[in-house]
């Protein structure tokens, strides 16, 4: 969108490794921040959802991953649930 383009800076749109950079980095050092019980929450882009879902299942895999869509049936938010 050109008004976004214009009115918001590069570091705020786009991140390296196709958008997933900062959910990596994220994920790689959070766990030592969380309780026994926790719950994350992303808003992700609406073609991220596998690609999130792989890199959360990589540092939580003892924990539900769940992809949820928006109300346009589109990929949209990212949880991670200690179980």
């Amino acid at each position: 969108m050109d008004i976004v383009d214009k009115n918001e800076p590069n570091i705020a749109l786009y991140a390296p490794h196709n958008g997933l950079y900062f959910y990596e980095k994220i994920l790689s050092e959070c766990k030592k921040y969380l309780n026994d019980k926790f719950i994350i929450a992303f808003e992700i882009g609406y073609e991220q959802g596998e690609s999130v879902k792989q890199i959360a299942n990589k540092y939580f895999n003892d924990s539900k991953v769940i992809v949820e869509k928006d109300y346009s049936l589109k990929d949209r938010f990212l949880f991670i649930v200690s179980e």
